[in-house]
């Protein structure tokens, strides 16, 4: 619904090591260029929470950010609690359902 792919962080096992519990969520391993997430979503980003609907709701498999999208129509917003671990930095994300 947000044009991505992702996956648990728990199968990058090197990835999962250097996260705390709180960081771990699941990893962004694709953005689709013409999705409603370019340019706010990045490979390898990490989605830990959504932060809108309210209320939030802990990210830490690919079942849980299903979970919320799959309620979604197109022209909501979803906030993305995403979690950078090159850069170490946490941001939130606003992204469009169905573009």
């Amino acid at each position: 619904k947000i044009g991505i792919r992702v996956e648990a962080v728990s199968a990058n096992p090197t990835l999962a090591a250097r996260l705390s519990e709180d960081q771990r969520g699941v990893r962004v391993v694709e953005v689709d260029p013409r999705g409603p997430a370019r340019g706010r979503l990045l490979q390898n980003d990490i989605i830990t929470a959504v932060l809108y609907p309210a209320p939030r709701k802990d990210v830490r498999s690919v079942a849980d950010l299903q979970s919320v999208l799959s309620k979604a129509k197109d022209g909501d917003v979803v906030s993305l609690l995403i979690y950078d671990a090159e850069r170490k930095q946490t941001r939130v994300a606003n992204i469009r359902v169905g573009g």
